[in-house]
């Protein structure tokens, strides 16, 4: 059996086998790239995934806070008008004190 060239295969199994290794080689190729190109889809969704859950906590934070900040300026509110309603009684018992308990 005589040696075959590279550069040009004489012998059927070598042309076979040569072919065949393309083939495959193209397969392979064309399903790695389906792969990152899938990759990367499922990168950009994943992306969009965490985006989301990240504006939803912010969303969910935000509502907290307002939720607090309300409460303290109710209680802020509710404790001033008892002040004022405390220091309006005291101030009223001392005028009716001070005006009926002076001698005509």
């Amino acid at each position: 059996m005589e040696p075959v060239s590279k550069n040009r295969p004489t012998d059927v199994p070598v042309m076979l086998t040569r072919w065949l290794l393309k083939l495959f080689k193209a397969r392979f190729l064309e399903t790695e790239k389906k792969k990152q190109q899938h990759r990367k889809r499922y990168q950009n969704v994943t992306h969009i995934a965490v985006l989301v859950e990240v504006v939803m906590v912010m969303v969910v934070v935000v509502a907290v806070v307002v939720v607090v900040v309300i409460v303290v300026v109710a209680a802020a509110v509710a404790a001033v008008v008892v002040v004022v309603v405390v220091v309006v009684v005291v101030v009223v018992v001392v005028v009716v004190v001070v005006v009926y308990a002076r001698p005509f």
